[in-house]
């Protein structure tokens, strides 16, 4: 009996666990914060520092400029001397600037606008976003170049009619037109807005590891270099996964409201509509912003704040134990929010989406599904009435799903039921044939619920089983 109950488990597996396209899509994601998003990051960031500089400094810029002459300029012959990046730093750490209003609103510059902002809006855009502002895809350069819609030449159309109502529905693995389409691309199972989620961490996770290591070279000897990655590895990696977590599981909530809302606020177009409002973008990534920015401005303050006559009395208290301990305070406060957000998620999506599934007890294997909204449909949100679908693209739909073998579900004439500990009243039972079914809640990671949660399974007369 306890072995019937394993293998009934043994379904679950395969609906929990992300199937490969999910994985590939995860690891496109990454790939693309580790890569798109350094980048950009890089250059948003070295564009915006000294525009607030000298925006923060006009004051000093005097005192700025002749202690930067000093350095470029040799005091024998006046030639200017080459700058390296390393020994730059060390100047710009040492430029005796005066801490004025200007400079504490440099720190919260810098700490919530060139590092919160930039790199959680791009963790966002990354998911859920376009690298082309124009309406029209044939007038915009960049899109004529790795717009992944295009077509061949002007009459033959480069995708088939499937594919081309997946492209409608933003489905289509494309270049870099359309980021969204890293993930948009199959939907196998209830869990899409968990996958939506675990895109943006991927995204995040890809970004922290290039800064990161990018931190680790910039440092001057070897043991400073592992100490860097050491200390960023614990600290800044859980900050950006914490981060995009928050943002993912945002506009994974965004997305159930149009995936179960009525009317006009209902399907892909409407998603669509309010992800691309810059009030829905700055909605879903502010939590983000305030935890990435504290985070900063708090270690900034730490450093301006701390004189050097202190931190010589006090060494490790100022160097290792403040910076920890705020260190923690944020980064245990922003993963309590991101957690209770998970639930809310996860409660959410358990309202209304089912799945009619039949398992095999003995075999274990899963022996069909009724379809509960979870069928062939390519549309996350369920629509099927486009007004641009032709009757081939309708043909090419029903062609695939005839070549498709799917099992019928079992009848119901011979079924008995099941008493379930959890009060679920949805219809459950077995069959004569020992096949369960019944209507199974779904969660965050596929089935939250076990397939017979602590129920009792009765088989003929006289006879029953307990599954645990």
């Amino acid at each position: 009996m306890h072995f019937a109950s394993c293998t009934s488990a043994y379904p679950l597996l395969i609906l929990i666990v992300p199937q490969y396209r999910e994985i590939e899509q995860l690891l496109r994601t990454f790939l693309g914060g580790a890569v798109l998003i350094t980048a950009l990051a890089l250059a948003a960031q070295l564009t915006l520092g000294p525009l607030l500089a000298a925006l923060c400094f006009f004051d000093q810029r005097k005192s700025i400029q002749n202690q930067l002459h000093k350095y470029f300029y040799a005091p024998g012959d006046g030639r200017p001397r080459p700058a390296h990046a390393p020994k730059m730093a060390k100047v710009l750490m040492d430029l005796k600037i005066d801490k004025t209003v200007g400079y504490l609103l440099f720190l919260l510059a810098v700490s919530f606008i060139v590092a919160a902002l930039v790199e959680e809006f791009l963790k966002y855009w990354i998911v859920q976003g376009t690298c082309c502002c124009g309406s029209s895809r044939r007038v915009c350069c960049i899109r004529s170049l790795f717009c992944c819609c295009k077509s061949k030449n002007g009459s033959v159309p480069a995708f088939s009619a499937l594919k081309q109502r997946q492209q409608r529905h933003g489905a289509i693995r494309g270049m870099m037109c359309h980021p969204s389409r890293l993930l948009f691309y199959h939907r196998p199972h209830a869990n899409h807005a968990f996958v939506v989620f675990l895109a943006v961490v991927a995204g995040a996770l890809g970004f922290s590891v290039m800064e990161n290591t990018g931190y680790a070279l910039a440092a001057a000897t070897f043991r400073d270099k592992i100490a860097t990655a050491a200390l960023r590895s614990i600290s800044s990696t859980p900050l950006h996964c914490i981060c995009g977590g928050i943002t993912g599981v945002r506009m994974a909530e965004r997305l159930l409201a149009h995936r179960q809302g009525g009317g006009e606020q209902r399907g892909t177009s409407a998603a669509k509509a309010d992800l691309g409002r810059w009030r829905t973008k700055i909605a879903i990534i502010l939590p983000a912003i305030i935890i990435h920015g504290s985070f900063d401005f708090q270690l900034f303050l730490v450093m301006a704040l701390v004189t050097d006559k202190m931190e010589a009395a006090h060494p490790t208290f100022y160097q290792t134990v403040l910076p920890t301990i705020l260190c923690l305070i944020v980064l245990i406060g922003s993963f309590v929010y991101l957690r209770r957000k998970l639930h809310a998620m996860e409660n959410k999506m358990n309202e209304t989406r089912y799945m009619h599934v039949a398992v095999d007890l003995e075999s274990g294997q899963r022996m069909g599904a009724v379809n509960g909204g979870f069928g062939d449909e390519m549309d996350f949100f369920g629509n099927d009435d486009d007004n641009d679908d032709s009757d081939a693209e309708d043909e090419s739909l029903v062609q695939e799903g005839s070549n498709r073998k799917v099992r019928s579900p079992p009848t119901k004439e011979a079924d008995v039921t099941i008493d379930v500990a959890d009060g679920d009243n949805s219809n459950q039972g077995v069959d004569s044939n020992g096949i369960v079914t019944g209507r199974w809640k779904t969660g965050i990671f596929g089935f939250t619920d076990s397939m017979v949660p602590n129920g009792k399974c009765h088989f003929g007369v006289g006879s029953s089983m307990t599954i645990i």
